[in-house]
């Protein structure tokens, strides 16, 4: 879950709009980070 939050606390100012869009696309890459790690 840091990811996540890392991910969220770096982008959340400037790309709110970006990740209301592409939330699905941003939950399926976090599954993939999980994997990988």
């Amino acid at each position: 879950m840091f990811l996540f939050k890392f991910f969220f606390k770096r982008k959340s100012a400037k790309q709110k709009n970006f990740y209301r869009i592409n939330s699905s696309g941003f939950i399926l890459i976090s599954k993939h980070l999980i994997q990988f790690y």
